[in-house]
């Protein structure tokens, strides 16, 4: 297991990856709400819907604090930004900065939720990721691809990594092996980018 901790150094890895699942909004609105969020919503329905919060609008890339952030999208759109979008607005912006439509054509975004609701035949899951029923429902799932999930488990503690956030990272790279199957509804924004999440 490698943990490579800035897209930056993931995107000039060699050999190159054939293609890169990030579970990391690509593309900002200017203003109101992305499609996919919208649709991955109401793909996952209640409660597991709450795990896609909507992506940041691109005028807060800029704020430092939380209330600068809110500031800047109430401003620009009239709502005020989700404390979870925040959180990982280093993320958003370190993204956001390399990202690029021709860069697009093998690094995507995903959301690990519709990646497992996929998975679990197009439909939600019972539990959250964040109790043992959900761990293990999730686990159950991702076996028949990786069976080695177990061990991976096994060696969290060295590398550092949330038994959740290998088991999100499982879902990304199962449905970059599945990406070249199927085709999704595209939505730009203003760089070019598309704001997708595919499952």
């Amino acid at each position: 297991m490698i943990v490579i901790p800035k897209i930056s150094e993931l995107i000039s890895t060699l050999p190159r990856p054939k293609f890169v699942a990030i579970d990391i909004p690509i593309g900002l609105p200017l203003k109101g709400a992305r499609a996919c969020d919208m649709e991955a919503r109401k793909l996952l329905g209640k409660p597991r819907s709450s795990s896609v919060f909507p992506a940041p609008v691109r005028a807060t890339l800029p704020a430092r604090t939380y209330r600068e952030a809110c500031a800047l999208s109430v401003l620009t759109h009239g709502k005020s930004m989700s404390k979870q979008a925040f959180e990982i607005i280093d993320k958003i912006r370190e993204v956001d900065d390399v990202m690029t439509p021709e860069l697009q054509r093998w690094v995507f975004e995903v959301h690990p939720e519709v990646s497992f609701y996929a998975l679990n035949g197009r439909r939600p899951l019972t539990h959250s990721k964040h109790d043992r029923q959900g761990v293990e429902e999730r686990i159950k799932l991702l076996v028949p691809d990786y069976p080695r999930i177990q061990d991976h488990l096994a060696e969290l503690e060295r590398a550092k990594v949330e038994e959740d956030d290998l088991l999100d990272a499982a879902a990304a790279a199962w449905t970059a092996q599945c990406v070249a199957e199927g085709a999704v509804p595209r939505q730009y924004d203003c760089k070019g980018l598309r704001m997708e999440i595919v499952h």
